[in-house]
């Protein structure tokens, strides 16, 4: 029971493309967020630090979860969880660069 070897290795491939996205589309937005042109390293320097957290942290909150469980099939929630939040956190500076943006091409009064 359960998937093949290929499908298995298929999806570990999807897995490894899908999750190089949000560090790649976060230091895009840098400019975006940077409060000014003289920040942005600083803003980069943060965002890094907060990718290394994950994954510092991430590891060992999945090993906590499959020891406390027992099972591996118990990991499922905490990636559909990491998943759900990278989602909403993703739509959130989606609006706001939207925003700024929106905000950027008003003329000015």
């Amino acid at each position: 029971p359960g998937l093949s070897d290929g499908t298995r290795y298929a999806l570990c491939l999807a897995f490894s493309a899908v999750g190089g996205m949000p560090p790649t589309a976060l230091r895009a937005a840098v400019p975006s967020f940077a409060p000014t042109p003289a920040q942005m390293g600083t803003t980069n320097g943060l965002l890094v630090q907060g990718l290394n957290l994950g994954n510092v942290a991430g590891p060992p909150a999945l090993a906590a979860v499959v020891t406390v469980a027992g099972n591996w099939e118990s990991a499922v929630g905490l990636m559909i969880a990491a998943a759900v939040a990278m989602t909403i956190l993703s739509l959130g500076i989606g609006a706001i660069e939207h925003r700024q943006r929106k905000t950027a091409s008003e003329p000015s009064r």
